[in-house]
């Protein structure tokens, strides 16, 4: 850390110790829990029944894919969307989605039922194979490295906020998906 570094240079005479910044400044004071949001019940029975022609005029696959990651993120325990970008088919065993978290190596493990399964079968290719991606978010054979996988899921996480963005205005929600 930075504290560390002036530290170290103070020890061994490099700073003069009327140069440390910490002593009147303190950064855990920046350190602030965000308030937890949720959406309600109903709100998101409203995000369940919307019928997304009435958003758009024309067929927009981002959109769809949109609606079904944040309905398959609510209904898999919260399943964030770099979680969600890097599932694969071999991740599903006897009806469940297993996985380690991407930030923690945690593993996960939950049902695959109802709604759930369904999201998994639209998007699910003929003769696919179990090294494939689930989502259609990244493609093994063109986001091989990490730089390009990385690139991929900013960009499209870009597009599913912004498309979030547009369902929970057009539903009137209380707080934004």
């Amino acid at each position: 850390t930075l504290r560390a570094v002036y530290n170290k240079a103070i020890e061994d005479d490099i700073v003069d110790e009327k140069y440390y910044p910490f002593k009147k400044f303190k950064v855990s004071h920046f350190n602030k829990k965000t308030t937890k949001r949720a959406i309600s019940k109903s709100e998101m029975a409203k995000v369940l029944a919307l019928d997304l022609s009435n958003i758009t005029t024309y067929y927009s696959p981002l959109l769809y894919l949109s609606k079904d990651l944040f309905l398959f993120s609510y209904l898999g325990c919260g399943i964030n969307l770099i979680d969600i970008a890097y599932l694969r088919y071999e991740n599903i065993t006897e009806n469940r989605l297993r996985f380690n978290r991407h930030k923690t190596g945690q593993p996960i493990n939950f049902a695959l039922q109802g709604r759930l399964r369904e999201i998994i079968l639209k998007y699910t290719k003929e003769g696919c194979s179990p090294k494939d991606f689930i989502f259609p978010i990244l493609d093994r054979r063109i986001h091989k490295t990490q730089q390009q996988q990385d690139d991929r899921i900013i960009k499209v996480t870009k597009g599913i906020n912004r498309n979030l963005k547009k369902i929970g205005q057009f539903l009137n929600l209380s707080i934004p998906i």
